[in-house]
């Protein structure tokens, strides 16, 4: 008698605890809804294949973490719509995170993204427009200008060109140590240290400090080359010149190597 009667009871609290599962599974479930196009009027070879990723990319001394990533193989042109879900439990509020897409064709690279987007930010709304740009198959500019282990000149912060005045001690500048991600430099007005992160086309600075001291003509300049490489998300090089990009993908700074 108590076991025909404990049965539909015990069935009823299963399923309860299934569904309160179900409820808490539903809340910690999100989805970025993503539109990737490209401005090139080209069609995509049958069997394309597009890759987005959601990353977390606060480790400067590690790859990104990949939280969630979606591949789609491409039958039509652009835009492409992508539902992309990530578990709320994964996000931490004093992380960076970025998407990242690609359209690869029997493992060759055709199109990639070139700027970070932090789909957390407050200024980004659904649906999240990513334009992906075409990688060039023709043998690249030769140059012996690489992103790290070259003298990098600062050229403009925005759109104000720097000049060397007479009495600076020398030319502000940008050096990346190709081993253990080091800066180092001149701002203009003191020598300064720090350390950077790059993968792909996203590069970060952190832990920027400065040689205390006094110094005539260049402040200016140190104020807003410093807070270019704290915006600065990504990079793009040209030949001998280097830019700098903000989250907005404007250009924060342009470079040009110098050789000694």
């Amino acid at each position: 008698m108590f076991i025909r009667f404990a049965l539909p009871f015990i069935c009823c609290l299963l399923i309860t605890s299934c569904q309160s599962k179900m409820i808490a599974d539903s809340k910690s479930s999100q989805t970025l809804e993503i539109s990737i196009l490209y401005r090139e009027r080209i069609a995509l070879p049958p069997g394309a294949e597009l890759l987005v990723t959601l990353n977390d990319v606060s480790k400067m001394d590690v790859a990104a973490t990949i939280i969630s990533s979606s591949t789609q193989e491409l039958s039509s042109g652009p835009p492409y719509n992508v539902s992309l879900s990530y578990s709320e439990d994964q996000i931490e509020p004093k992380h960076r995170y970025s998407l990242r897409a690609k359209i690869r064709f029997e493992g060759k690279l055709l199109f990639i993204s070139t700027y970070a987007i932090d789909p957390f930010g407050s200024e980004v709304k659904p649906p999240i427009q990513i334009i992906v740009e075409m990688v060039s198959q023709k043998p690249a500019e030769k140059s012996l200008a690489t992103l790290v282990n070259t003298h990098w000149r600062l050229l403009k912060i925005r759109e104000t060109p720097i000049r060397t005045e007479p009495d600076q001690q020398k030319e502000a500048y940008l050096y990346m140590a190709p081993n253990d991600q080091i800066i180092r430099g001149f701002s203009g007005c003191h020598p300064f240290t720090g350390s950077y992160y790059q993968q792909d086309k996203e590069l970060t600075f952190k832990k920027i400090a400065i040689t205390s001291g006094l110094c005539g003509q260049g402040l200016e300049t140190e104020q807003l080359f410093m807070s270019a490489l704290t915006e600065t998300v990504s990079y793009k090089l040209s030949g001998e010149e280097l830019y700098l990009f903000d989250m907005r993908n404007k250009v924060l700074a342009a470079f040009k190597a110098t050789y000694f």
